[in-house]
């Protein structure tokens, strides 16, 4: 099994049958290979309308298992399950998490569903499948 990039295109060739850590190898792979090409994934998280007419390029999982601890440099690692990649793991500057948790708090205590950009305070309708 081989896989190897442009910064346009990729090449994957698997000549033989994959067990389940062969493919989690060969997800991982491409994943590093797609995080070298262009045009680069956008900053914004994926419109409710962008969801609806590209659905194949988004990976969604309801209520994935979430893990979050402190790390010795005082950055917060955030580890989501999604059934498809197995665990991703985030390493957040203890700004965001900050964010992340006054947001969660305080949408749950009013309800609210509207989402926010953490970073750039931009707000949308929250994009929910549901």
């Amino acid at each position: 099994m081989t896989a190897t990039a442009t910064a346009s295109t990729v090449r994957v060739d698997v000549n033989d049958d994959l067990d389940a850590i062969q493919l989690q190898q060969l997800i991982t792979r491409l994943g590093t290979l797609r995080s070298q090409m262009q045009p680069a994934f956008s900053q914004s998280a994926p419109t409710p309308d962008e969801l609806k007419r590209q659905p194949s390029l988004f990976n969604m999982t309801d209520d994935p298992t979430v893990n979050i601890g402190l790390l010795t440099d005082g950055y917060f690692r955030l580890w989501l399950r999604h059934i498809g990649f197995g665990w991703l793991a985030f390493d957040l500057r203890p700004s965001t998490a900050a964010n992340i948790a006054h947001f969660v708090s305080n949408r749950i205590a009013a309800e609210d569903r509207t989402t926010v950009n953490l970073l750039t305070s931009e707000t949308g309708d929250g994009g929910s499948a549901h």
